[in-house]
């Protein structure tokens, strides 16, 4: 029992009802809070936008493939590596691109692109290309649209459900450009040693056949 300030009569906690009381608005909070967080716990039902972690588009003179979409959660950054295999490089069409979130919102991205070297025995007919993308909160799934002169806009989409999980970093517009270099280095440096190790090789060949005549 206690005392109400106002009527200054002692007020009298019936066994029971009161029980049953407390007991329905705990339950009913439960219910509320279950309801009111049920999307970090339940399933989302929400239908697919698509089933297609890669895509394979034709263009004009070439085709561009995918490869998963990669999100970082800490820092709302995706990430689409792409390929173009050009068919006939001399009558290359330019490749724009738009990406949108499920809203129709226009999202903000990088594209970093490869050069495309030519040499007197061979052209290089693939570029790879990467899309860095600043991903909304909550994000449902992100559309790209690729499009060339003459030929109708398409449209590759990717659920949030199909993106793979990663630590990412912003790479910047000179990534490709930059480690392509890095290569091109290293594959000069490698044929140099092949040559020096043949050179030896000659080398070594050559006192073992002089050495041979001196013993006769």
């Amino acid at each position: 029992m206690f005392k109400s300030e106002s009527e200054k009569k002692y007020i009298v906690l019936k066994d029971g009802y009161n029980k049953k009381l407390l007991l329905g608005l705990f339950c009913l909070m439960v219910i509320v809070g279950a309801l009111a967080t049920s999307k970090m716990w339940l399933p989302d039902d929400r239908p697919m936008a698509s089933n297609s972690e890669t895509y394979e588009l034709s263009l004009n003179n070439d085709t561009l493939t995918t490869e998963q979409f990669i999100m970082d959660k800490e820092k709302n950054l995706g990430e689409l590596s792409l390929e173009e295999t050009f068919l006939n490089y001399q009558k290359k069409y330019e490749t724009s691109f738009e990406v949108l979130d499920d809203k129709g919102n226009e999202l903000p991205f990088e594209l970093i692109r490869e050069k495309i070297f030519m040499t007197k025995d061979t052209i290089t007919t693939k570029r790879k290309s990467i899309l860095q993308i600043g991903l909304p909160e909550n994000v449902y799934y992100v559309t790209v649209k690729v499009s060339q002169k003459d030929l109708e806009t398409q449209e590759m989409k990717f659920d949030y459900r199909l993106f793979k999980n990663d630590t990412l970093s912003e790479k910047g517009e000179h990534y490709l450009i930059e480690k392509q270099s890095e290569e091109l280095k290293e594959k000069a440096k490698k044929k140099d040693n092949d040559l020096s190790d043949e050179k030896k090789d000659e080398k070594q060949e050559e006192k073992k056949s002089d050495e041979s005549k001196e013993n006769e």
